[in-house]
């Protein structure tokens, strides 16, 4: 899920296509874009300089849209990127051979890219830790230049996937070790560097990391009100690791200051059902 002027753009898997929505009513508007090839299935999305990108996991790249003449609307150019190329700075090339989950806009107007080491079930990825962030070098027009290491390499990142920034420019990242990470953002004196583990996610009666339900997507909110008082909130939604459709049946607040688990909210069946076509957090 991505805000662009004043609308929510989401993800539909299923449908191989982008949809745009009210930020006021949530109704349904238009399509944003549509997917060419059967395999472009959109996991992630992000918005710069007046462009669309859109991450397909089982395609591995990519992909750059530009504005439609409707003015609501984006339509594909013949660019892509693919993790495996322009990659002279990675420490370890064999390590960045992946394919793109999620995906954020950063302050730099550059893309935030989560990577993992290949198109392959969340069990098998619970015992795979390759996966690290990158960062998809734009240029002035939108058009996507390289794609670069940015950070998580040394920390071994288990399927991230869910991005976000705060207002400080720091970046978090969820990860299926139940983890989310903080890291500094690329206008810090030293970016991508390891802040600290900002939450775990744990249901009752479950050790940390060991229940089957993992962060997939993670919010920053400046504050939510009547929820841990006036302090900065991480929402983070999770997907169930041994069931792929399986997600988005709950959703944690946290404490973005010291990790606090602040409220936990469990969707009835139906509203489950909505979560995990679209694997969306809003926040007003």
């Amino acid at each position: 899920m991505a805000m662009h002027e004043g609308y929510i753009h989401i993800c539909q898997y299923k449908g191989n296509q982008v949809l745009r929505f009210s930020a006021s009513s949530l109704s349904y508007l238009s399509t944003t874009a549509r997917m060419t090839g059967s395999e472009d299935s959109p996991e992630g999305i992000a918005f710069s300089k007046g462009c669309l990108y859109v991450a397909s996991a089982s395609a591995g790249h990519i992909r750059h849209f530009v504005p439609h003449a409707d003015g609501k609307s984006f339509v594909p150019t013949s660019q892509y990127l693919s993790a495996s190329i322009n990659l002279g700075t990675c420490p370890q090339a064999s390590r960045c051979l992946q394919v793109p989950w999620g995906m954020v806009t950063g302050p730099d107007g550059n893309l935030y890219v989560a990577m993992d080491d290949e198109f392959e079930d969340p069990d098998d990825a619970l015992a795979s830790t390759s996966g690290h962030i990158m960062v998809g070098l734009l240029g002035p027009e939108g058009e996507l230049v390289s794609l670069r290491p940015f950070c998580g390499l040394l920390e071994n990142l288990a399927r991230p996937s869910g991005l976000c920034f705060d207002d400080q420019g720091n970046l978090y990242v969820t990860c299926m070790t139940s983890r989310i990470v903080q890291y500094s953002g690329p206008l810090a004196d030293t970016p991508g560097q390891l802040m600290r583990v900002a939450a775990h996610w744990a249901l009752p009666g479950e050790e940390r990391g060991q229940g089957p339900n993992k962060p997939w997507d993670v919010r920053w909110h400046k504050g939510i009100e009547g929820i841990g008082g006036k302090g900065e909130s991480l929402l983070v939604v999770t997907r169930h690791a041994g069931k792929w459709r399986r997600c988005g049946s709950n959703v944690a607040i946290f404490s973005a200051v010291d990790g606090r688990l602040l409220k936990q909210l469990k969707f009835k069946q139906e509203h489950a059902r909505h979560l995990r076509q679209t694997n969306m957090i809003l926040i007003d």
